[in-house]
């Protein structure tokens, strides 16, 4: 038994692998759209979100309810026992209640426990830490393709290994 949130594209694919239908949308959406919370979901009160879609849910699952809107999709937050979906992004910074949104999915319906802390600047320091335990000695050399993933792996790189660091960009052709 578990809760499953499909944000985004996976809400579209699980409306369709459980009964549902997506069709392109009669007016994309892009950027800040307002939802508006049609049936209690939590706390989660609306507000000015992220969309990112061409295409929406038209038709829902058997059973599943409608819990948000915009003015041009009439499913943005829906679902049902377990299996909820989202076409908006609850998980950036730039969308109102996101965080509320989330917390209800993790700590009341798939009752998980809300002790976790997270401690950033512990965990940058454990992985500098590991990076020179790993090369303690010598230069290190570091192909950069100037995405998230390798330039956070040479912002941790440069304060494990100082000067010892030399970086190369790589083009890989989608920058």
């Amino acid at each position: 038994h578990g809760v499953v949130l499909g944000i985004c594209y996976g809400a579209q694919l699980l409306a369709v692998k459980l009964g549902g239908k997506v069709a392109t949308a009669a007016i994309p959406e892009f950027g800040a759209v307002p939802v508006q919370v049609t049936a209690p979901f939590g706390t989660y009160a609306g507000g000015t979100v992220v969309m990112n879609h061409n295409d929406e849910i038209v038709t829902l699952p058997a059973g599943w309810q409608a819990f948000a809107s915009t003015a041009h999709c009439q499913h943005a937050l829906v679902g049902t026992g377990g299996v909820y979906a989202v076409l908006f992004h609850p998980e950036v910074d730039h969308s109102e209640h996101g965080d509320a949104l989330l917390a209800h999915v993790a700590f009341t319906l798939a009752d998980c426990a809300p002790d976790y802390t997270y401690d950033l600047a512990a965990y940058v320091d454990q992985c500098v830490a590991w990076l020179r335990h790993v090369v303690p000695v010598g230069d290190v050399e570091l192909g950069l393709s100037g995405g998230v993933d390798s330039a956070a792996a040479f912002a941790l790189a440069q304060r494990a290994y100082g000067s010892r660091l030399h970086a190369t960009f790589v083009d890989t052709g989608f920058m």
